[in-house]
């Protein structure tokens, strides 16, 4: 008989003791066995801040952090850069919206080409320096050279090629140095050139004007004393005198020989070249 009870006393007192068991269960929780791991990538490194990295762009080249001001640019091609108003290196300018990438600069150290560019509108009054070349190639849209004012110096070339709808040079009357070779060519409705008048010079090896159909005179030259080079004037139809070289003295005094000529050649209504006379040293 009592070997028969054991077990009923055993299960009645599990029973009122495991709801308390429980109970006190819940109450303490036991410790993890082990610390939480941190966030690691793949190969166990600590996570990097993003504010510390250099971000990635879609095609996984990495750029450096945003600079703290904005005082830098680049023409596109990553290897110019202004700063406080200089801008280094050249610039190709095929479309008018990328003015915005020069329109702070005072100076440029290299070349500036405009080449086939559809103009409604040239604004950058602040460049003063140009520290190699100015190209303007096949422009159109624009009838001056207005938005070009403040410019005073060329270091080398400056060149005006086949512009449709450009009448005149209108907004180059600051300019004072064209270091190496001054081109007007091909130009169909440039009138005049009146806007020349601040170059005394052109220490390099030319001075060209020439295929300028409509072309009526050069008197914008009339300041010009000296051409390092030579002087070209050639197949301007309706050019009718050379006055504008009146205090012209010397030309080809510093190019080599092949650039130390005086040309005029193919101006079918040129009827006099009076204007030559001052000429000393050709």
């Amino acid at each position: 008989m009592q070997t028969a009870l054991k077990p009923r006393c055993l299960l009645l007192i599990l029973a009122l003791f495991l709801p308390l068991l429980s109970s006190c269960a819940e109450e303490s929780p036991a410790e993890p066995s082990e610390p939480i791991p941190q966030n690691t990538d793949d190969a166990g490194e600590e996570p990097v801040n993003p504010s510390d990295a250099t971000a990635e762009d879609s095609e996984g080249t990495v750029q450096d952090p945003e600079p703290d001001n904005d005082d830098s640019t680049s023409n596109g091609s990553g290897d110019s850069i202004m700063l406080s108003g200089r801008c280094e290196g050249n610039f190709l300018l095929t479309e008018a919206s990328e003015l915005s990438l020069i329109e702070n600069c005072k100076e440029i150290t290299g070349s500036l080409t405009f080449n086939g560019v559809a103009f409604d509108g040239l604004d950058l009054p602040d460049l003063q320096i140009i520290g190699e070349s100015l190209f303007i190639h096949e422009i159109r849209g624009l009838t001056n050279l207005e938005g070009l004012s403040s410019l005073v110096s060329i270091g080398k070339h400056f060149r005006v090629t086949n512009c449709f709808d450009l009448t005149s040079l209108d907004g180059m009357e600051n300019l004072e140095t064209v270091g190496d070779e001054l081109y007007v060519t091909g130009n169909p409705d440039i009138i005049n050139i009146d806007a020349l008048t601040g170059i005394r010079e052109v220490p390099g090896r030319m001075l060209h004007v020439s295929s300028n159909g409509s072309l009526e005179n050069i008197e914008g030259l009339r300041n010009l004393t000296r051409v390092g080079g030579s002087i070209r004037i050639w197949n301007n139809p309706y050019l009718e005198s050379l006055e504008g070289f009146e205090n012209l003295t010397s030309i080809g005094e510093s190019a080599d020989e092949d650039y130390q000529d005086l040309e005029i050649r193919q101006n079918t209504r040129l009827r006099e070249v009076n204007a030559l006379a001052g000429i000393e040293h050709i």
